[in-house]
């Protein structure tokens, strides 16, 4: 005979079994009027009422499913970002408008202070960047006319040795009449007078060439004893050029030796 877990009256147990039978009691422990068949629980078995707990499992899958669809509403979103911004919402929620206007001027107020200080800050740097600039051009200019003056220096000793055996009296007369200009990128030199002008040349319509300018200066009386004497200007050579002096050539004539322009200077002060 097979015993049931279960009975609604001892009255379908055989008599011999009725003792292995209990009352059944209900949640609060009151009889329910049937009968649950007694066995020790062994090994994880036992005769249990499983109806309530159906009923209990069924109740938490259905919240686990509504869970899942509420969830999913969420999904993507970190929960600690989600925290956070609802708890900054609140507090802008609870702000109090007065102190939030209070808050915004003293951030205006440092705001326009910072901005003022910035502005003082690049003032300064400004100031001081045009003071280096101009410190730097003012010694790139003065470095600029130490080349300068290096170049027509020495340009004015190479022009005095050609006319002169002491090219190192003579280019000190030379210099102050040459000046140092560009063009098209290239350095050009220029005959200039006392106020640094472009002089011109004999036809006054060109500027003086170097040449003319080393002609004008071996003319002058006063740099006659600087002035190289012509290769044919020893004896047996053709005489020089006639002038109201007679046969004696001109101070400055470059093709004369030194002794007739010392001669001719003679003659003049007589």
């Amino acid at each position: 005979m097979v015993m049931k877990p279960v009975v609604d009256s001892l009255d379908s147990v055989d008599e011999k079994f009725r003792g292995e039978y209990v009352p059944e009691k209900g949640p609060e422990n009151q009889e329910t009027g049937r009968f649950i068949l007694a066995v020790d629980s062994q090994d994880g078995y036992e005769v249990v009422n499983t109806s309530g707990y159906r009923k209990t499992l069924d109740t938490l899958r259905g919240e686990i499913k509504e869970h899942k669809n509420t969830l999913s509403q969420f999904e993507g979103i970190d929960p600690t970002t989600y925290k956070e911004t609802v708890e900054e919402l609140q507090r802008f929620k609870e702000a109090d408008p007065e102190k939030e206007e209070h808050i915004n001027e003293q951030v205006a107020q440092r705001t326009e202070a910072a901005q003022a200080k910035m502005q003082q800050q690049l003032e300064t740097f400004k100031t001081e960047a045009e003071k280096r600039q101009e410190a730097l051009t003012i010694e790139r200019d003065k470095f600029k006319g130490m080349l300068t003056q290096v170049s027509v220096t020495d340009k004015s000793l190479a022009l005095a040795a050609k006319i002169s055996a002491s090219p190192d009296l003579l280019a000190p007369h030379i210099e102050p009449h040459l000046k140092l200009n560009t063009e098209s990128g290239k350095p050009v030199l220029e005959v200039v007078d006392a106020n640094g002008t472009p002089r011109s040349g004999k036809d006054f319509s060109t500027p003086m060439t170097i040449e003319e300018l080393l002609e004008e200066i071996s003319n002058e009386p006063k740099f006659a004893p600087l002035i190289k004497a012509p290769a044919n200007s020893g004896p047996g050579n053709e005489p020089p050029s006639k002038n109201k002096f007679g046969n004696l050539p001109k101070p400055y004539d470059p093709k004369a030796s030194r002794k007739e322009r010392v001669a001719a200077i003679a003659a003049r002060s007589n």
